[in-house]
């Protein structure tokens, strides 16, 4: 074989690899919910119901918090304290936070009790470390067969689980904390589909910042510097990342290909966005998690 035919031979796989895991997408491992630890080093994810980590090559996976044994308390996202120490999770009707580097012994429930009537997700830390904001639903019990969930809120509340306030209730969902602390960013279908809005702290002046006809805009999150929100749309016929500035300028497309995007986090040095996703076409979609380059 000639070299010259070894050359495009060799290319033609390189182009079919990275097909195979989305253009500009570089797949790390099995999982879901992708969190970066604020130092960058690791990224924590969940997979099978409870909680990992893992390094940003996918090298090193290492189980942080299993599956509880209670069916209740399945975990289903996690995010870092923004000292690296301590980590949020929502397990159905609960945030609960624990200490990194222990055994899950000393998990302490900050909120909520396990049931069928209730369930929380997407918890965000304040910058300080004060606060958890969370999405929250009620079962509106119209089914005995399976739960009705009424219109998302947006809870905030201390970390030692005292002063627990509702900040939206009008379908609102995935609140993001931005870098200074002055603002939640999050997803909401009070304008009849999702859209990406922004609210002060304390859930003052909630302002729209899309604009999207289609089905909707989903998961923002913030760039470290506070100046920019990413967030998967569906605006152009597919599920990609797109980035905007923080006041709604400006919208750029990150990403296009066929992964199935989901759950946003940015790398603290700003650099590359982790995100979870799949391919609709495989007969057994397996989500996995993946890097991008948000600089692109």
């Amino acid at each position: 074989m000639s070299r010259l035919m070894t050359f495009v031979l060799v290319i033609f796989g390189m182009l079919a690899a990275s097909c195979g895991q989305g253009a500009g997408a570089s797949r790390i491992g099995v999982g879901c919910q992708p969190s970066w630890s604020p130092d960058g080093s690791k990224i924590l994810f969940v997979d099978q119901g409870g909680i990992y980590m893992t390094d940003p090559d996918g090298g090193h996976r290492t189980p942080v918090l299993p599956m509880p044994g209670d069916a209740q308390f399945e975990i289903g996202t996690s995010a870092w304290s923004p000292d690296g120490k301590r980590i949020v999770y929502a397990a159905m009707a609960c945030i609960l936070t624990f200490t990194l580097g222990e055994d899950g012994s000393n998990v302490t429930k900050v909120t909520g009790e396990p049931g069928p009537i209730h369930w929380t997700f997407a918890p965000s830390w304040s910058p300080d470390g004060s606060k958890i904001v969370f999405e929250s639903h009620e079962d509106t019990g119209d089914s005995d067969d399976y739960p009705v969930f009424s219109t998302s809120k947006i809870v905030v509340v201390d970390i030692d689980g005292s002063n627990e306030r509702t900040l939206t209730a009008e379908d609102d969902q995935w609140p993001a904390w931005s870098p200074d602390g002055s603002k939640i960013a999050f997803e909401s279908r009070r304008d009849g589909n999702y859209e990406i809005y922004v609210m002060n702290a304390d859930g003052s002046n909630p302002t729209r910042l899309t604009e999207n006809t289609a089905i909707g805009d989903h998961y923002p999150v913030w760039s470290p510097d506070g100046t920019k929100i990413a967030f998967i749309s569906n605006r152009d016929g597919q599920r990609d990342i797109y980035i905007m500035n923080a006041d709604g300028s400006k919208v750029t497309r990150l990403t296009e290909n066929s992964i199935n995007e989901s759950s946003l986090s940015w790398s603290p040095d700003g650099t590359k966005i982790a995100f979870c996703g799949y391919y609709s076409d495989e007969p057994e979609p397996e989500t996995y998690i993946y890097l991008v380059n948000a600089l692109s």
